[in-house]
């Protein structure tokens, strides 16, 4: 009876260290397909553009889902440098959200010259007449402000709105929805990655195939 009470407890013990195993495997397995995602969703362009009806386009980009564990290594591959983020004061292991995009705006304009005579003072008693040609031009975007001498000096301001809105396609997938008022502005490419919330050890299928497994063996002595 001793002797089989010690089987069942070697065949116990070898049953749990081959769950053990393999549970680590597979793990790292799953770390080296989030990781080979990432450099995935890095190398290829993942921004799809939708026309919406009224013609405006809006941008979806596809999000990688990683473990917490990933993350430092992902952030690294998608292009985010730690010690940038902590320049801006982030802390990278409580980082849920990465998202990194590439904007381009492409449009033409036309502006009429002003001619404008500027009287300058050269040295102290001593003035120059300058004889410059000045413009002013926007698009409600981008503005354009200077004058035109011997070269063209001018200042200049962009801006326009982005709407940003995060849907989960499934549990594993997650698309990042993007729209700029500049009707010129496209999203030309673009990254994102998403942590995972790590499922607790006592929650996870295995530790309740090995509960029952257990048990089972321990009925049946």
């Amino acid at each position: 009876m001793k002797a089989k009470g010690i089987a069942i407890a070697v065949v116990i013990i070898i049953v749990i260290a081959s769950f053990i195993y393999l549970m680590v495997k597979v793990g790292n397995l799953k770390d080296d397909l989030q990781i080979k995602n990432v450099e995935l969703s890095v190398l290829k362009d993942t921004v799809t553009v939708y026309k919406q009806k009224n013609g405006e386009l809006s941008f979806g980009i596809n999000v990688v889902q990683i473990e917490k564990d990933n993350l430092k290594k992902s952030l690294d591959i998608a292009g985010f440098d730690i010690k940038d983020l902590k320049d801006q004061n982030i802390k990278w292991r409580k980082i849920n959200n990465a998202l990194k995009l590439e904007l381009q705006s492409v449009g033409s304009g036309a502006t009429n010259l002003k001619d404008t005579i500027i009287i300058t003072e050269v040295v102290p008693g001593i003035t120059d007449t300058l004889y410059l040609k000045q413009f002013d031009w926007t698009n409600k975007y981008l503005a354009l402000r200077g004058s035109i001498s011997d070269s063209l000096r001018f200042t200049y301001k962009y801006k326009t709105g982005i709407d940003i809105i995060q849907t989960s396609l499934n549990k594993k997938t997650t698309l990042i929805n993007a729209k700029l008022t500049d009707p010129n502005a496209s999203i030309i490419s673009g990254n994102g990655i998403t942590i995972k919330h790590k499922t607790k050890w006592y929650e996870k299928w295995w530790v309740h195939d090995l509960f029952g497994l257990t048990a089972g063996i321990l009925i049946t002595r």
